[in-house]
Protein backbone atom coordinates (compact mmCIF):
# COMPACT_ATOMS: atom_id res chain seq x y z
CA UNK A 1 0.00 0.00 0.00
CA UNK A 2 1.44 3.65 -0.92
CA UNK A 3 1.78 5.93 1.98
CA UNK A 4 -0.96 8.44 0.39
CA UNK A 5 -2.97 5.16 0.81
CA UNK A 6 -1.85 4.93 4.19
CA UNK A 7 -2.62 8.61 5.28
CA UNK A 8 -5.49 8.56 3.71
CA UNK A 9 -7.54 5.23 5.79
CA UNK A 10 -5.67 6.81 8.63
CA UNK A 11 -7.70 9.51 8.69
CA UNK A 12 -10.86 7.90 7.80
CA UNK A 13 -10.24 5.69 10.42
CA UNK A 14 -9.26 8.99 13.01
CA UNK A 15 -12.96 10.61 11.70
CA UNK A 16 -15.46 8.47 11.40
CA UNK A 17 -15.93 8.44 15.54
CA UNK A 18 -16.64 10.80 18.24
CA UNK A 19 -17.85 13.25 15.36
CA UNK A 20 -17.72 17.06 15.73
CA UNK A 21 -22.13 17.39 16.24
CA UNK A 22 -22.17 15.15 19.20
CA UNK A 23 -18.96 16.91 20.79
CA UNK A 24 -20.75 20.07 20.24
CA UNK A 25 -24.34 18.67 21.27
CA UNK A 26 -23.09 16.76 24.25
CA UNK A 27 -20.08 18.64 26.17
CA UNK A 28 -22.39 17.86 29.58
CA UNK A 29 -22.86 14.74 29.35
CA UNK A 30 -19.32 14.35 28.15
CA UNK A 31 -18.10 15.78 31.54
CA UNK A 32 -20.24 14.18 33.76
CA UNK A 33 -19.03 10.75 32.14
CA UNK A 34 -15.53 12.01 32.66
CA UNK A 35 -15.86 12.21 36.26
CA UNK A 36 -17.81 8.82 36.55
CA UNK A 37 -14.75 7.33 35.05
CA UNK A 38 -12.04 9.45 36.85
CA UNK A 39 -13.51 9.04 40.50
CA UNK A 40 -14.53 4.97 39.81
CA UNK A 41 -10.80 4.93 38.73
CA UNK A 42 -9.95 6.69 41.84
CA UNK A 43 -12.12 4.78 43.98
CA UNK A 44 -13.29 7.60 46.03
CA UNK A 45 -16.38 10.28 46.18
CA UNK A 46 -17.33 13.87 46.66
CA UNK A 47 -19.77 14.35 48.90
CA UNK A 48 -21.46 18.14 47.98
CA UNK A 49 -23.22 19.48 45.24
CA UNK A 50 -20.23 22.57 45.39
CA UNK A 51 -17.54 20.05 45.42
CA UNK A 52 -18.96 18.20 42.26
CA UNK A 53 -19.72 21.28 40.34
CA UNK A 54 -15.97 22.44 40.65
CA UNK A 55 -14.84 19.62 39.72
CA UNK A 56 -12.61 18.78 36.20
CA UNK A 57 -10.67 16.30 34.66
CA UNK A 58 -7.00 17.28 33.92
CA UNK A 59 -6.07 18.23 30.15
CA UNK A 60 -4.29 15.12 30.01
CA UNK A 61 -6.86 12.78 31.41
CA UNK A 62 -9.51 14.25 29.61
CA UNK A 63 -7.47 14.36 26.28
CA UNK A 64 -6.96 10.63 27.35
CA UNK A 65 -10.65 9.63 28.25
CA UNK A 66 -11.51 10.93 24.91
CA UNK A 67 -9.35 9.45 22.87
CA UNK A 68 -10.43 6.04 24.62
CA UNK A 69 -14.07 7.17 23.88
CA UNK A 70 -13.32 7.60 20.48
CA UNK A 71 -11.43 4.54 19.70
CA UNK A 72 -14.16 2.50 21.25
CA UNK A 73 -17.10 4.18 19.20
CA UNK A 74 -14.72 3.84 15.96
CA UNK A 75 -14.57 -0.50 17.01
CA UNK A 76 -18.37 -0.08 16.47
CA UNK A 77 -19.04 0.03 20.30
CA UNK A 78 -22.08 2.31 21.38
CA UNK A 79 -20.78 4.34 23.68
CA UNK A 80 -22.58 7.99 22.31
CA UNK A 81 -25.94 5.81 22.74
CA UNK A 82 -24.45 5.04 26.32
CA UNK A 83 -23.95 8.52 27.11
CA UNK A 84 -26.78 10.31 25.62
CA UNK A 85 -28.85 7.68 26.89
CA UNK A 86 -27.27 8.17 31.04
CA UNK A 87 -27.71 11.97 30.45
CA UNK A 88 -31.44 11.76 29.65
CA UNK A 89 -32.09 9.85 32.74
CA UNK A 90 -32.68 6.43 31.24
CA UNK A 91 -29.81 5.36 33.09
CA UNK A 92 -32.58 5.29 36.29
CA UNK A 93 -33.90 1.88 34.34
CA UNK A 94 -31.49 -1.56 35.11
CA UNK A 95 -30.83 -2.49 31.53
CA UNK A 96 -29.26 0.96 30.94
CA UNK A 97 -27.68 1.76 34.20
CA UNK A 98 -25.71 -1.73 33.93
CA UNK A 99 -24.62 -0.63 30.48
CA UNK A 100 -23.24 2.46 31.68
CA UNK A 101 -21.62 1.04 34.94
CA UNK A 102 -19.94 -1.41 32.61
CA UNK A 103 -18.78 0.76 30.08
CA UNK A 104 -17.32 3.35 32.81
CA UNK A 105 -15.93 0.00 34.61
CA UNK A 106 -14.11 -1.14 31.19
CA UNK A 107 -13.07 2.63 30.19
CA UNK A 108 -11.72 2.57 34.10
CA UNK A 109 -9.24 -0.79 33.17
CA UNK A 110 -8.12 1.06 30.40
CA UNK A 111 -6.92 3.84 32.46
CA UNK A 112 -5.28 1.18 34.79
CA UNK A 113 -3.42 -0.31 31.82
CA UNK A 114 -1.87 2.45 29.70
CA UNK A 115 1.35 2.87 32.77
CA UNK A 116 1.87 -0.29 31.50
CA UNK A 117 2.78 1.23 27.96
CA UNK A 118 6.03 2.75 28.41
CA UNK A 119 5.48 5.95 25.72
CA UNK A 120 2.11 6.37 27.32
CA UNK A 121 3.06 6.60 30.26
CA UNK A 122 5.82 9.05 29.61
CA UNK A 123 3.62 11.17 27.79
CA UNK A 124 0.62 11.46 29.87
CA UNK A 125 2.06 10.41 33.41
CA UNK A 126 5.53 11.72 33.49
CA UNK A 127 4.68 14.82 31.28
CA UNK A 128 7.68 14.01 29.10
CA UNK A 129 8.35 15.04 25.76
CA UNK A 130 9.46 12.10 24.39
CA UNK A 131 11.39 12.19 21.03
CA UNK A 132 10.10 10.94 17.72
CA UNK A 133 6.19 10.99 19.56
CA UNK A 134 6.28 14.69 20.14
CA UNK A 135 7.15 17.16 17.60
CA UNK A 136 6.91 20.34 17.45
CA UNK A 137 4.22 22.12 15.26
CA UNK A 138 5.18 24.13 12.61
CA UNK A 139 1.21 24.80 10.97
CA UNK A 140 3.16 26.49 7.77
CA UNK A 141 4.92 23.27 6.85
CA UNK A 142 2.72 20.40 8.45
CA UNK A 143 -1.24 20.54 7.74
CA UNK A 144 -3.29 18.64 10.07
CA UNK A 145 -4.99 15.19 8.88
CA UNK A 146 -8.90 15.56 9.05
CA UNK A 147 -10.28 14.18 12.41
CA UNK A 148 -8.53 14.28 16.02
CA UNK A 149 -5.08 16.01 16.06
CA UNK A 150 -3.46 15.38 19.88
CA UNK A 151 -1.81 18.29 20.61
CA UNK A 152 0.39 19.57 23.48
CA UNK A 153 2.22 22.93 25.06
CA UNK A 154 5.47 21.77 26.55
CA UNK A 155 8.61 23.62 27.40
CA UNK A 156 11.52 22.26 24.25
CA UNK A 157 14.72 20.29 26.48
CA UNK A 158 13.03 19.98 29.92
CA UNK A 159 11.83 17.07 31.21
CA UNK A 160 8.38 16.53 32.69
CA UNK A 161 7.28 19.76 30.91
CA UNK A 162 3.97 19.59 29.08
CA UNK A 163 2.37 22.47 30.52
CA UNK A 164 -0.89 21.59 28.67
CA UNK A 165 -2.80 19.27 26.46
CA UNK A 166 -5.57 19.59 24.17
CA UNK A 167 -7.17 18.10 21.08
CA UNK A 168 -7.20 20.25 17.46
CA UNK A 169 -10.28 18.42 15.55
CA UNK A 170 -10.20 19.36 11.32
CA UNK A 171 -13.42 18.26 9.26
CA UNK A 172 -13.46 17.36 5.71
CA UNK A 173 -14.36 20.75 5.12
CA UNK A 174 -11.18 22.23 5.94
CA UNK A 175 -12.77 23.98 10.01
CA UNK A 176 -10.99 23.32 12.57
CA UNK A 177 -12.57 22.55 16.47
CA UNK A 178 -10.89 22.86 19.55
CA UNK A 179 -11.42 20.14 22.32
CA UNK A 180 -10.01 20.95 25.49
CA UNK A 181 -10.31 20.71 29.49
CA UNK A 182 -8.37 22.43 32.23
CA UNK A 183 -7.46 21.87 35.91
CA UNK A 184 -4.72 23.57 37.54
CA UNK A 185 -3.84 24.99 40.42
CA UNK A 186 -5.44 28.27 39.60
CA UNK A 187 -8.27 27.54 36.77
CA UNK A 188 -11.04 24.71 36.74
CA UNK A 189 -12.40 24.42 33.13
CA UNK A 190 -14.67 21.59 32.05
CA UNK A 191 -13.90 20.09 28.91
CA UNK A 192 -15.91 21.73 26.03
CA UNK A 193 -15.05 22.20 21.90
CA UNK A 194 -15.37 25.45 20.46
CA UNK A 195 -15.10 26.50 16.67
CA UNK A 196 -11.83 27.64 16.15
CA UNK A 197 -10.49 29.84 12.74
CA UNK A 198 -7.76 28.47 11.13
CA UNK A 199 -6.03 31.66 11.15
CA UNK A 200 -5.86 32.74 14.92
CA UNK A 201 -4.34 28.98 15.73
CA UNK A 202 -1.78 29.71 13.41
CA UNK A 203 -1.00 33.16 14.85
CA UNK A 204 -1.22 31.49 18.27
CA UNK A 205 1.39 29.07 17.62
CA UNK A 206 3.44 31.01 15.71
CA UNK A 207 3.56 33.00 18.55
CA UNK A 208 3.86 30.22 21.22
CA UNK A 209 7.03 29.08 18.60
CA UNK A 210 8.03 32.22 18.30
CA UNK A 211 8.82 34.22 21.42
CA UNK A 212 8.34 38.23 21.79
CA UNK A 213 7.27 38.04 18.00
CA UNK A 214 3.65 38.55 19.08
CA UNK A 215 3.24 37.64 23.04
CA UNK A 216 0.27 39.64 24.07
CA UNK A 217 -2.00 37.32 21.60
CA UNK A 218 -1.10 34.02 23.27
CA UNK A 219 -2.70 35.90 26.54
CA UNK A 220 -5.48 36.45 24.39
CA UNK A 221 -5.87 33.19 22.90
CA UNK A 222 -5.83 31.50 26.19
CA UNK A 223 -8.60 33.37 27.53
CA UNK A 224 -10.86 33.31 24.30
CA UNK A 225 -9.96 29.61 24.06
CA UNK A 226 -8.41 27.67 26.74
CA UNK A 227 -9.97 29.02 29.95
CA UNK A 228 -13.37 30.26 28.42
CA UNK A 229 -16.25 29.08 31.48
CA UNK A 230 -13.46 29.05 33.96
CA UNK A 231 -15.90 28.79 37.57
CA UNK A 232 -12.38 29.25 39.79
CA UNK A 233 -11.19 26.92 42.27
CA UNK A 234 -9.51 27.75 45.68
CA UNK A 235 -6.78 29.15 46.73
CA UNK A 236 -3.65 26.68 47.51
CA UNK A 237 -2.11 26.45 51.26
CA UNK A 238 0.73 28.60 49.21
CA UNK A 239 -1.39 30.93 49.01
CA UNK A 240 -3.45 31.03 52.58
CA UNK A 241 -0.23 30.53 54.65
CA UNK A 242 0.45 34.05 53.79
CA UNK A 243 -2.66 35.07 54.35
CA UNK A 244 -4.61 32.69 56.46
CA UNK A 245 -8.03 34.95 55.46
CA UNK A 246 -7.88 33.19 51.70
CA UNK A 247 -8.24 29.83 53.97
CA UNK A 248 -12.00 29.39 52.45
CA UNK A 249 -11.94 31.76 49.86
CA UNK A 250 -12.19 31.30 45.85
CA UNK A 251 -9.52 32.40 43.24
CA UNK A 252 -11.70 34.41 40.82
CA UNK A 253 -11.69 33.35 37.40
CA UNK A 254 -10.32 36.53 35.93
CA UNK A 255 -7.50 36.08 38.40
CA UNK A 256 -7.11 32.61 37.96
CA UNK A 257 -7.36 33.00 34.28
CA UNK A 258 -4.17 35.59 34.73
CA UNK A 259 -2.52 32.77 36.64
CA UNK A 260 -2.64 30.54 34.51
CA UNK A 261 -1.46 32.49 31.67
CA UNK A 262 1.57 33.88 33.65
CA UNK A 263 2.39 30.44 33.61
CA UNK A 264 3.30 30.60 30.14
CA UNK A 265 3.77 34.54 29.25
CA UNK A 266 6.31 34.84 32.15
CA UNK A 267 7.70 31.35 32.81
CA UNK A 268 11.30 31.29 33.48
CA UNK A 269 11.64 29.36 30.44
CA UNK A 270 9.57 31.16 28.31
CA UNK A 271 11.94 31.05 25.33
CA UNK A 272 11.90 27.36 25.05
CA UNK A 273 7.95 27.37 25.12
CA UNK A 274 6.78 24.92 22.13
CA UNK A 275 3.23 23.90 20.83
CA UNK A 276 3.66 20.06 19.63
CA UNK A 277 1.57 17.86 18.10
CA UNK A 278 1.98 14.00 19.70
CA UNK A 279 2.35 11.21 16.83
CA UNK A 280 0.14 8.21 17.10
CA UNK A 281 -1.50 8.75 20.15
CA UNK A 282 -4.00 7.93 19.00
CA UNK A 283 -2.92 4.02 17.69
CA UNK A 284 -0.92 3.93 21.02
CA UNK A 285 -4.28 4.51 22.97
CA UNK A 286 -6.11 2.14 20.77
CA UNK A 287 -3.76 -0.62 21.28
CA UNK A 288 -4.16 -0.67 24.75
CA UNK A 289 -7.97 -0.70 24.01
CA UNK A 290 -7.68 -3.20 21.85
CA UNK A 291 -5.87 -5.16 24.89
CA UNK A 292 -8.12 -5.09 27.14
CA UNK A 293 -11.34 -5.44 25.32
CA UNK A 294 -9.92 -8.92 23.64
CA UNK A 295 -11.71 -10.69 26.04
CA UNK A 296 -15.38 -11.42 24.93
CA UNK A 297 -15.70 -10.89 29.16
CA UNK A 298 -14.92 -6.83 28.82
CA UNK A 299 -16.82 -5.87 25.72
CA UNK A 300 -19.48 -3.55 25.62
CA UNK A 301 -22.54 -4.36 24.40
CA UNK A 302 -23.50 -3.05 21.50
CA UNK A 303 -26.68 -1.07 21.56
CA UNK A 304 -29.45 -3.20 19.65
CA UNK A 305 -33.11 -2.39 18.96
CA UNK A 306 -34.47 -5.33 17.86
CA UNK A 307 -33.88 -8.72 18.84
CA UNK A 308 -32.80 -7.95 22.69
CA UNK A 309 -32.39 -11.00 25.10
CA UNK A 310 -33.94 -11.24 28.25
CA UNK A 311 -31.34 -11.22 30.36
CA UNK A 312 -33.27 -10.49 33.57
CA UNK A 313 -33.86 -13.43 35.85
CA UNK A 314 -36.94 -14.55 36.98
CA UNK A 315 -37.89 -16.39 40.36
CA UNK A 316 -40.25 -19.48 40.52
CA UNK A 317 -43.65 -17.37 41.37
CA UNK A 318 -42.36 -15.78 36.97
CA UNK A 319 -41.85 -12.43 38.52
CA UNK A 320 -39.08 -10.35 37.10
CA UNK A 321 -36.37 -9.83 39.57
CA UNK A 322 -34.54 -6.02 38.99
CA UNK A 323 -30.92 -5.77 38.92
CA UNK A 324 -29.74 -3.71 41.55
CA UNK A 325 -28.88 -0.55 40.85
CA UNK A 326 -24.86 0.19 41.07
CA UNK A 327 -23.82 3.58 41.15
CA UNK A 328 -20.78 5.35 39.71
CA UNK A 329 -18.55 7.74 41.93
CA UNK A 330 -17.73 10.93 41.17
CA UNK A 331 -14.66 12.72 42.53
CA UNK A 332 -12.90 15.54 41.93
CA UNK A 333 -9.66 14.76 40.05
CA UNK A 334 -6.09 16.37 41.32
CA UNK A 335 -5.05 19.49 39.49
CA UNK A 336 -1.77 18.32 39.37
CA UNK A 337 0.88 19.88 36.42
CA UNK A 338 4.34 21.10 36.85
CA UNK A 339 4.71 24.86 36.92
CA UNK A 340 8.08 26.40 36.08
CA UNK A 341 7.23 29.44 36.37
CA UNK A 342 6.99 28.85 40.13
Amino acid sequence: MSSHSELKKKNMVIYYNMDIDFLLSHADALSLVSKDIISFNAKHSVKTRAQTEKSTSSCRMWQLIMCILDQLELHGYSVKELIVGHSLGLSETDEHMSKYNNMVKQISSVLDNVPKNQLLNALIYANQTVPGAIEMYDPETMPLANGNNYMCIYIDGMSNSILHYFTIIKTADEKYYMNSSYGSDYVCVNQYTTFLPPDEFIRFVTGLNNPDTDEDYIGEFYQKYFLAGNIGVSYSEDDYENDPSLRFADIAPNEGNLREIAVVTQNAYRGNIRCGIMHGYGELVGSVVGSVYAGGRRKIRKHRTTNKKNNRKTNKHGKTNKHRRRHTKRARSSRSSKRYSR
